[in-house]
């Protein structure tokens, strides 16, 4: 299925945010979500529940998106690096934003 892929202005921030190589790199995947978004990532649960999440650069980076089937729409909601335990780790970050934590 095709997708119409938004970026909201938070995760844009979080790009404008990385250096040249990440940020082109996250860009690049975040643009194949195009296509069959919803089969690809990881079905995050518990207070991300709907929410799926991309690995990238040897698994430190993290897209957070929504899929929204009926709208045909993909929407980034965090763009960010995986620090587990830290209140900087972007599932930390996606849970504030999203007023789940």
């Amino acid at each position: 299925m095709k997708y119409r892929v938004e970026v909201d202005d938070f995760a844009l921030q979080d790009l404008a945010d990385l250096d040249t190589r990440t940020r082109e790199a996250c860009l690049k995947r975040i643009v194949q979500l195009e296509n069959d978004a919803d089969i690809q990532g990881k079905v995050l649960t518990d207070e991300l529940f709907g929410y799926r999440a991309l690995k990238l650069l040897n698994r430190q980076y993290r897209v957070i998106y929504e899929v929204r089937k009926q709208a045909d729409l993909v929407l980034v909601v965090v763009v960010g690096l995986r620090r587990e335990g830290d209140k900087n780790d972007v599932y930390e970050i996606a849970k504030r934003r999203l007023g789940t934590a």
